[in-house]
């Protein structure tokens, strides 16, 4: 199915909404977080495009837009992105296990060569 929906990943000025629904979600993860999912439409402006709903979510840091002039094209869109990452669950869950033991192995290693490297210096 394709799709006219857009993903905005740059800052984005603030504009006056027409209608905001905000909410924040507790996950619950080995770690709990919070993420703010927020969605909205901008008021219509002669000198502007035509508003679009778009939805934010928010994590931490990090945060993605997604926009689109149909409400349903944009369900369909994070109703893929889930699909996509539910078909590759396996792939990618043994990969990131993969990554991360090679992590914690690399800096064991870096934290032993800083401690050799800081008794060698005392010693002199």
């Amino acid at each position: 199915m394709r799709t006219n929906a857009t993903i905005k990943t740059k800052a984005q000025k603030r504009v006056e909404k027409a209608i905001l629904l905000n909410r924040q979600m507790k996950i619950d993860f080995p770690q709990p977080f919070t993420i703010n999912v927020s969605a909205f439409v901008p008021k219509a402006e002669l000198k502007k495009p035509m508003p679009k709903v778009a939805v934010t979510i928010d994590v931490a840091d990090d945060k993605i837009r997604c926009v689109s002039g149909s409400v349903d094209e944009l369900a369909e869109l994070y109703l893929s992105i889930a699909k996509f990452i539910l078909d590759n669950k396996q792939e990618l869950q043994t990969k990131v296990v993969e990554e991360q033991r090679t992590w914690m192995e690399l800096h064991m290693r870096y934290q032993e060569a800083q401690l050799i490297n800081n008794s060698t210096l005392k010693a002199i």
